[in-house]
């Protein structure tokens, strides 16, 4: 590819420019229209789409090939009556283009607050519970594979009734797929049960040592064959502190983690999501003890369990619970959730946090070179890709 006086362009372009790491805000179109990235002359490039898409809270993600796949939740509430969805869409986390995603199968009714994690096979998604409008309570397990864009039952309704519940974690582990905690409204679990996904048989694990209390909406992660569950409460946190506990998946031990550092407050329907090359749990929103709306974003070292505060920036997310966060290609991202004091109408908007600093692709860093030059140039000799990226950059 023939770039004529590009090096130059691009010498005097590194020079006159800093790089940071920042929050960036990023609201996706209404669906499903495909939507196009802008890019802005910022120190750190940023990918703003114009709209909104339809506000979730209570709704599950799922990232599979650089795509996050969004389920269900509630989309509002009008006149006391919470409208529920059993829609799937896809945001490619790319050019943030949003799609409905047309499903096959046995397709899953309405529900929010269910568990949902990557499932055991590759390309799959496992979502298990939850509750439907009216606040029925779910006992089925799907698993929805993102290849084919089709739904299949692993459990059948009342088969698993230990997931008749809300607010219940759930992650894979080897074959088999981990549950734990959850509330029927009434009672709350700390009850740990094992589903084999191959034959569709269950048990409730019987464990040791020092559990945590019962409890919904904690956060789970699997390392290993360590499972960590952090925070979660019976309606609110059980304390000012956030707790912190670990199950050993071979001995079936349960020991409190001791962490240090800047703590995070207790919390419930807050997202943790776990950066596996660095070894780096973030932890982001939910609420506290108080019922306050939380923004504060922390990460853990799972190496020295050390907390630390991740610094603010003037442009972040407002304080929400009953959103989600996942971790993808070197960047936490909060998808929707709810404001208490406005649960008319949850957030859609998707935020992103680069952890790390990953520099722009030469082709980007070309065009906004070519699209800030003086300098004439023959647009018959620049690459389709390129005169396209100028022409965006505008």
């Amino acid at each position: 590819v023939y770039l004529g006086n590009m090096e130059s362009l691009l010498k005097k372009f590194f020079k006159r420019r800093k790089y940071s790491v920042r929050k960036q805000q990023i609201v996706p179109t209404n669906l499903p229209e495909r939507c196009t990235p802008k890019l802005h002359s910022h120190d750190v490039f940023q990918w703003q789409l114009t709209g909104m898409g339809v506000p979730r809270s209570g709704h599950g993600v799922s990232i599979h090939s650089g795509k996050a796949y969004i389920f269900g939740g509630c989309e509002g509430v009008q006149r006391n009556v919470e409208h529920i969805t059993d829609s799937m869409m896809a945001v490619d986390l790319e050019t943030m283009e949003c799609r409905d995603i047309h499903v096959t199968g046995v397709k899953p009714r309405p529900r929010a607050s269910f568990a949902i994690c990557e499932g055991p096979l590759d390309g799959t998604i496992i979502v298990a519970g939850g509750a439907g409008p009216n606040r029925v309570l779910y006992s089925d397990i799907l698993e929805f594979h993102v290849g084919s864009n089709k739904w299949r039952t692993l459990a059948t309704e009342g088969t698993t009734p230990f997931c008749k519940c809300y607010g219940q974690s759930v992650r894979a582990y080897k074959s088999s797929l981990i549950f734990f905690g959850g509330t029927t409204g009434e009672r709350y679990s700390n009850d740990v049960y094992q589903f084999d996904t191959r034959t569709g048989h269950w048990i409730c694990l019987e464990t040791t040592g020092n559990q945590p209390s019962p409890r919904y909406k904690q956060e789970m992660v699997i390392i290993g064959s360590k499972m960590f569950i952090i925070g979660g409460g019976n309606f609110r946190p059980k304390s000012t502190s956030m707790d912190m506990f670990c199950l050993d998946l071979k001995t079936l031990k349960w020991t409190e983690v001791q962490t240090y550092g800047k703590i995070p407050s207790g919390r419930v329907a807050h997202t943790c999501a776990y950066d596996e090359r660095d070894h780096k749990l973030y932890l982001w929103g939910g609420i506290s003890i108080k019922r306050d709306q939380l923004a504060e974003c922390f990460v853990l070292d799972m190496k020295s369990m050390i907390w630390s505060v991740v610094p603010e920036t003037s442009l972040k997310p407002g304080p929400r619970a009953f959103h989600c966060g996942k971790f993808h290609d070197g960047s936490l991202f909060i998808f929707g959730g709810s404001d208490l004091n406005s649960r008319s109408r949850p957030c859609f908007d998707i935020w992103r946090y680069n952890a790390r600093c990953s520099p722009p692709s030469l082709s980007v860093l070309a065009a906004k070179a070519l699209q800030k030059s003086k300098v004439n140039f023959d647009h018959s000799m620049l690459p389709k890709e390129l005169l396209q990226l100028i022409k965006e950059s505008c």
